[in-house]
């Protein structure tokens, strides 16, 4: 996997943004099928997102998409509708145990197979939203050789705020602890990335810049981050801004 410093999450059924996402320079792109797609729109999400995999792959930035998490019954029918080659990886979100990594890595085997893809081709980010998921985060790092990475989500309001019960702040003491022990999990299972999304709301390059030199001690210089329009790494000392 190569390092991504910034990953931009756009609305799997706004076919026109997906397509505008190409110039504000992220690392990559995260097309969404779940939070951020109703679900009236969620079938045809599938076929803008297919579109948009067959249309983009070659213009830029990696191309990823989060799917639906498995207990809604509707991961499947995302992979059928976008597995093809221009698919780089998948966003897992709700990710609680390695079991749940070992089914979606058989869905894409299966998946990739019928489509005429390479085996393993597709990656599983595995996005850690609950308790459950972060205590068994190493569990899930080293379940699949399709994992390259973990994802955190720790942003203002959000599943692992409201699993965890903690009281979000601009300081982000309260989320320490799980951003510490991704990035010590991640990069104890395979020394490669984890991607923290903890900035989900901000204006401006502010929030960023304050929270990033926190981070090395914590072992999160490794980390790239995913807030919803914008994102910045700490990988070694660089940031990046979209």
């Amino acid at each position: 996997m190569q390092p991504l410093r910034s990953l931009l999450f756009v609305p799997g059924n706004k076919p026109t943004w997906m397509e505008k996402a190409l110039q504000y320079g992220a690392d990559a792109l995260i097309l969404d099928l779940e939070d951020s797609v109703p679900g009236s729109d969620k079938c045809s999400a599938r076929a803008h997102v297919r579109q948009a995999l067959e249309h983009l792959h070659d213009r830029g930035p990696l191309l990823t998409v989060r799917i639906n998490a498995l207990d809604t019954g509707l991961a499947g029918d995302d992979l059928e509708a976008i597995l093809c080659p221009g698919l780089a990886a998948i966003v897992a979100p709700k990710v609680e145990t390695p079991h749940d990594v070992v089914v979606l890595d058989t869905l894409l085997t299966q998946g990739e197979r019928r489509a005429g893809m390479v085996g393993g081709q597709v990656e599983i980010f595995p996005t850690l939203e609950t308790a459950k998921g972060i205590y068994q985060a190493y569990h899930i790092a080293s379940s699949s050789a399709r994992v390259p990475t973990l994802c955190g989500t720790a942003g203002q309001g959000g599943d692992t705020a409201r699993s965890l019960g903690y009281v979000w702040s601009k300081a982000g003491s309260e989320t320490l602890y799980i951003r510490s022990k991704g990035s010590a999990r991640s990069t104890g299972c395979w020394g490669d990335l984890s991607i923290d999304g903890e900035l989900v709301q901000h204006s401006g390059s502010g929030g960023i810049t304050r929270r990033c030199p926190t981070e090395p001690p914590v072992g999160l210089q490794r980390s790239g981050r995913d807030p919803s329009h914008a994102c910045a790494s700490g990988q070694r000392g660089l940031y990046a801004y979209v």
